[in-house]
């Protein structure tokens, strides 16, 4: 994951607050900083900070050095590097054309596919990695490119001819982004906390949001979080800022109640489809410079994409991580090994959270999550995140939400005849 903010203020923001941000997301890119102003003159510049890669040293000026005060619009990257390596995937990255600047996190995961499309309309990308793709995606396409991306994302380009910023996010939500509207400016960031130095003091807390989560016990659901002022980009939008007036639009570009299709075929050839498509996203999500492992649990979810790995690695052996426990009642080690030994090819590594360590992980568990959880579920993938990192493992494939569609667990058995019966299937 990467890290992004930036502040859009007429009236103009310090390069120090930029850089306050950017410090708040330093855990989601170790890897690189950097920064981007758009002057009153309508000018963009580039600078680097205390983190920016060494082969920038030379070209960047310190945003300490920038030559003014103040600038109407500043944007900060913090980067987690996993497709190209080298300093061409330095961000902020500014157009070709220099009219537009971008910071994003994510994945592009058919940015192969875009660059091909992209070149043969014109583009020169090769060699690139998926940040110049998108760059390039917008330069043809414009917004309406989001309806060709396949990944996850949350990316902010200014445009200064338009002197409008898009802040865009995946369909489904993965990758997380924040907005907060103050007084005479806009604040986004990957994280509330992100947003704390745009803040004039303490945020304040939603009443209303907080009874609903307790009630209902969801807050992921739509834009709202705990905190007055603070909103999240939904998933499937993007969000137009007027530079100047500071004016906004939501639009909806993804909604997954309204995709239209539906499958027709026998069982056998919806088994066909499913595994077509599953080990096309495996084949799509292994593309990494950099090491790729994968969860692994007793369940469906995670074992198939693990196995599903494998025949994207034509050798070597798929690096896994499990959290195991020392009751037998939700211990899942004797599966994982059994699946492990089968294979062949499993690399297994294992944790075991146990309250000892959730207390004292505790305060830097709540401060990375940012919001409430509502089980130990986190901790546990808190743990083996760490067990990964240890292991230098930057990338995971994992099966979260699978089970639901393949039934990892016999009580989603009771579910479906539910609704076989619902819709007069039996």
């Amino acid at each position: 994951m990467c890290g992004i903010a930036g502040v859009i203020a007429p009236s103009g923001v310090q390069p120090m607050l930029l850089a306050k941000m950017a410090t708040s997301l330093r855990h989601r890119g170790p890897d690189d900083e950097g920064f981007l102003t758009h002057d009153f003159e309508g000018r963009f510049e580039c600078f680097r900070g205390d983190e920016t890669v060494s082969a920038l040293s030379g070209s960047l000026p310190h945003w300490r050095n920038a030559p003014r005060s103040r600038y109407p619009v500043a944007m900060c990257h913090r980067r987690l590097a996993i497709l190209d390596l080298t300093a061409a995937g330095h961000q902020p990255m500014i157009s070709p054309d220099g009219n537009v600047a971008l910071v994003f996190n994510g994945e592009i995961y058919n940015y192969l596919e875009l660059a091909d499309e992209l070149e043969s309309l014109g583009w020169s990308l090769r060699p690139c990695g998926d940040t110049a793709v998108l760059m390039a995606a917008l330069g043809e396409w414009g917004p309406e490119c989001v309806h060709r991306l396949r990944g996850m994302w949350a990316f902010a380009a200014y445009d200064r001819r338009e002197r409008r910023l898009l802040l865009s996010r995946d369909r489904f939500g993965i990758k997380p982004v924040y907005y907060a509207r103050l007084a005479g400016s806009l604040a986004f960031a990957s994280e509330i906390k992100g947003l704390l130095p745009a803040l004039s003091g303490r945020p304040r807390g939603s009443v209303e949001n907080i009874v609903r989560l307790l009630e209902w016990g969801r807050l992921d659901d739509s834009s709202v979080t705990l905190f007055d002022g603070i909103d999240a980009l939904p998933p499937g939008f993007n969000l137009y800022v007027d530079a100047t007036t500071l004016t906004t639009r939501l639009e909806q570009y993804y909604d997954v109640s309204t995709v239209e299709g539906e499958f027709r075929g026998s069982v056998d050839d919806a088994v066909a489809e499913y595994r077509s498509r599953m080990a096309e996203s495996i084949r799509l999500h292994m593309r990494s410079d950099v090491r790729v492992g994968s969860c692994l649990s007793g369940g469906l979810d995670s074992n198939l994409a693990a196995a599903m790995a494998l025949d994207e690695l034509p050798k070597g052996r798929l690096a896994t991580f499990t959290a195991v426990y020392d009751d037998p009642a939700v211990d899942e080690r004797a599966l994982v090994e059994l699946h492990a030994n089968r294979s062949g090819r499993f690399e297994t590594h294992f944790v075991a959270p146990d309250p000892e360590s959730l207390l004292a992980e505790l305060d830097e568990l709540v401060w990375a999550q940012d919001l409430p959880m509502a089980s130990s579920s986190p901790f546990a993938q808190w743990a083996v995140m760490g067990l990964a990192a240890g292991q230098g493992v930057k990338v995971l494939l994992d099966g979260q939400g699978a089970d639901e569609a393949i039934g990892g667990y016999s009580y989603f058995a009771g579910v479906y005849l539910l609704e076989l019966v619902r819709t007069g299937g039996v």
